[in-house]
């Protein structure tokens, strides 16, 4: 995953950079932070898209339909 996610990529340089002494370890500490703020977004996005589906399921009765499989909902939407 870190050869594709930016942010790894750029704690891996920053990783590098310190251990030549080019970067000191602010520097280092800033990029592991900003990996871990991108990450708990991306986290955070992807559980807002799960909880947006679901609403959308709940109110198009798709959730429960799937579920019970011969519900009133189902069957009134030809299912």
């Amino acid at each position: 995953r870190c050869r594709t996610d930016f942010y790894c990529r750029d704690v891996l340089r920053s990783q590098r950079a310190h251990q030549l002494g080019e970067l000191d370890l602010a520097q280092r500490l800033q990029a592991l932070r900003q990996l871990h703020d991108a990450r708990a977004a991306e986290r955070e996005a992807l559980i807002e898209a799960h909880r947006a589906l679901a609403r959308l399921r709940i109110d198009a009765h798709a959730l429960w339909a799937a579920a019970g499989g011969d519900d009133e909902h189902a069957q009134a939407a030809g299912r």
